[in-house]
């Protein structure tokens, strides 16, 4: 199992807040660099794939992979109306199948700014496709 490729999926925040999200990610020696893409879905829709989804948040990410404990953690810091907000996520490497190849089954947790960036913390499951 690799951490590196296209992954996407979807975020729910304790707030009621539903956004999908996509990544993508190399890994080498447990570094990991990538970029990631969180949309917005309006409350009114249950579909995690909707074209009306509004672009919240998008940016680069940098983080560790440990390939013994398939365990991925990212960290993601940003600026919103010039204040810093971080952002950091633990997730393990899953098999998916027949769904998908893999999954990434995480929390997150907002750890500064969590006013600004209308997020606190929740949960995300991200797949990896054929």
């Amino acid at each position: 199992m690799s951490i590196s490729g296209q992954w996407e999926g979807k975020l729910i925040d304790v707030t009621g807040v539903t956004a999908t999200v996509q990544l993508a990610l190399k890994e080498a020696r447990g570094r990991v660099e990538g970029d990631f893409a969180l949309y917005f879905v309006p409350q009114s829709e249950g579909a995690c794939c909707q074209a009306d989804r509004r672009l919240a948040q998008a940016g680069p990410v940098v983080g560790r992979y440990n390939a013994k404990s398939k365990t991925l953690n990212i960290d993601y810091t940003l600026t919103v109306g010039l204040k810093p907000a971080s952002v950091h996520l633990d997730a393990a490497l899953r098999d998916a199948h027949p769904h998908a190849k893999q999954s990434l089954l995480g929390c997150y947790r907002v750890s500064s700014g969590e006013a600004d960036l209308t997020l606190e913390g929740g949960g995300i499951v991200l797949w990896q496709f054929q």
